[in-house]
């Protein structure tokens, strides 16, 4: 196949996923794309039911690669163990991949000029790619410009994760202290449900175990549900039933009757309640001013900002904010918020694509396990929304709170870059879980009268911040990302082009050599 061999033991080692695996069309796809490399060997490991000898012979044309086959029945006792495979590879890195799984041809030789600067325990991440039926990439799926601390210890689910094995204890082998992501290099998965491997499985997501105190602000125009019933008392009674956390509230209100329209609420975990009164919204309806009002009645350092038509999802929903919000680097804390009908509604924000910020895959249905695992995690973003924003009151006052130019829209993206400006990270916590309607808690009037201008004003002040300040560089940004496209991550024409032509003969070569073996 053209490979250019290097001295030494394997430089990749390949363990494919299942314990029984046989001769089809999907194997030889993901072999061909492995005796494509540039540069060899490749190391491939594979359990199998099948005679090892029978399966050999079968696989006798991909002489560039090194192919091991273990007997699943012989090994009966030991095939359980999710390191098997592991215990058994030779090379500086080690790949689980699924069968039907395509990689990238330059996959070795990046791995060969990186090779003395990786070190043990750094894993490298491909893109993992989607392709539309006409072999046109649709997504870069989970990928990322950087991984921060907080993903090494949450849920990174890329499917296309490379570990360098080197010397290290199959123990320190599974928890790499840097994860960075191989540019130029991809995965093309069989399907977007491949189930990650047990050697990559996620860290379950700490919470708050502290009984903390907060207060929680809560703006209001008294939306109903469609029902009549008050969004904002619905909120109250779920905020009672959470759990780990002492809550002060804080209603910045302007209705009639606040005594007894809010009678009766104060319990379980609500401690106290304050209602902030606020000119009626209209014409100048200006919601920044509402929540920077609402703040400055709060006594205790920690805050958390809710929209009045939300419902959290768990009784953890609140501790889960707090434990990010420990750490000294961090300045503001999101969560993961769902439409009613359980599709994504907000999972951080991308900014500084020559466009209005936007919430990724917006409205996206979960059925995917993997991409729930991911929504589940904890993750250094742009931005979040102010519909549940946690934060300390000291450096709300530091960065002056929400700006009341930016009356309805934009606000909350502003006081995250403000945030990430002054050097605090802004994460998102997927264990912190809401529906959200979603505007019902803002004036109509308001919104349309204002919107147009306050875009015109953040422009202003972050577009060309944003493009030179590697500071403000979005983490979610990947340098694939096409400008153009709003919920999905494309490449652009030429590379969509090259992956769309190496996959089509790829499998072109698959068929042809399936029907020359007389299967």
């Amino acid at each position: 196949m053209g490979q250019k061999k290097i001295a030494g033991a394997p430089l990749l080692s390949v363990c494919l996923e299942g314990n029984n695996i046989i001769f089809n069309l999907n194997l030889i796809k993901t072999l061909l794309s492995l005796a494509f490399q540039r540069i060899g060997p490749v190391e491939v490991l594979l359990l199998s039911e099948c005679s090892a000898n029978d399966l050999k012979k079968l696989m006798a044309r991909f002489k560039s690669l090194d192919i091991r086959v273990f007997n699943s029945k012989d090994l009966s006792e030991q095939v359980d163990d999710p390191d098997f495979l592991l215990a058994h590879t030779l090379g500086e890195f080690v790949i689980f991949m699924p069968i039907g799984a395509i990689v990238s041809p330059q996959l070795t030789a990046l791995l060969a000029e990186r090779v003395h600067t990786v070190a043990n325990n750094m894993a490298l991440e491909l893109d993992e790619i989607i392709l539309k039926p006409n072999g046109f990439i649709d997504d870069v799926w989970l990928s990322r410009r950087r991984w921060g601390p907080y993903e090494l210890k949450s849920s990174i689910c890329c499917a296309g994760r490379l570990l360098r094995k080197g010397q290290q204890s199959d123990a320190s082998f599974h928890n790499p202290q840097q994860i960075v992501g191989l540019q130029g290099c991809w995965i093309q998965l069989p399907g977007r449900d491949w189930q990650l491997p047990d050697q990559i499985k996620p860290l379950p997501v700490a919470v708050s175990n502290l009984d903390q105190q907060l207060t929680v602000v809560i703006p209001t125009i008294r939306s109903c549900d469609p029902e009549g019933t008050p969004l904002v008392l619905g909120l109250l009674r779920l905020l009672a039933e959470q759990v780990e956390v002492s809550i002060d509230v804080v209603v910045v209100d302007a209705g009639s009757d606040p005594l007894i329209f809010y009678a009766n609420l104060i319990s379980g975990a609500i401690k106290s309640l304050k209602v902030v009164p606020f000119a009626a919204d209209g014409a100048e309806f200006n919601f920044s001013a509402k929540v920077n009002a609402g703040i400055a009645a709060v006594t205790t350092e920690i805050v958390v900002l809710l929209n009045d038509d939300l419902q959290p999802l768990t009784t953890s929903s609140i501790a889960a904010l707090l434990g990010p919000l420990s750490k000294p680097e961090v300045g503001i804390v999101g969560a993961q918020l769902l439409f009613p009908d359980g599709s994504l509604q907000h999972a951080g924000v991308i900014t500084g694509l020559a466009r209005p910020p936007f919430p990724p895959r917006h409205g996206i249905k979960l059925k995917n396990e993997r991409l729930k695992l991911w929504l589940h995690g904890l993750r250094e973003v742009a931005a979040v929304v102010g519909a549940v924003m946690a934060f300390k009151r000291s450096q709300w006052a530091m960065l002056k709170g929400f700006d009341e130019c930016l009356a309805v829209e934009f606000n909350d993206t502003d006081f995250c870059l403000r945030a990430r400006d002054n050097g605090f990270l802004v994460i998102y916590q997927g264990a912190s879980l809401f529906w959200h309607l979603e505007k019902a808690s803002r004036s109509k009037n308001g919104y349309s009268l204002s919107i147009n201008n306050e875009r015109g004003l953040f422009f202003e002040r972050w577009h060309k911040k944003l493009k030179s300040d590697t500071m403000l560089q979005d983490p979610d940004i990947h340098p694939w990302l096409h400008i153009s496209d709003v919920h999905q991550l494309l490449p652009n024409l030429y590379n969509s082009t090259c992956i769309e032509i190496y996959c089509k003969r790829v499998k072109l070569k698959a068929k042809k050599l399936f029907l020359e073996l007389g299967f």
